[in-house]
């Protein structure tokens, strides 16, 4: 077990567990999904009001 641990007091028990990431894998997930062609958005993206009305995307000078 690493340092990190969930402890959980129990009328019956005590319970100490490993803490679990539930985001450590992430990126080897994407990468992978990526590799497949399964990274693209399921539908179309849909501008609400604000996006139309008040959104600017800003450049950012730093890129060229």
């Amino acid at each position: 077990m690493s340092e990190d641990a969930d402890l959980h007091a129990g009328n019956e028990a005590d319970i100490i567990r490993p803490v679990r990431h539930p985001r450590a894998c992430w990126t080897e997930v994407a990468k992978k999904a990526h590799e497949r062609g399964e990274d693209q958005l399921l539908d179309e993206p849909t501008p609400t009001r604000f996006d139309e009305r008040h959104w600017q995307w800003e450049m950012d000078r730093s890129i060229r």
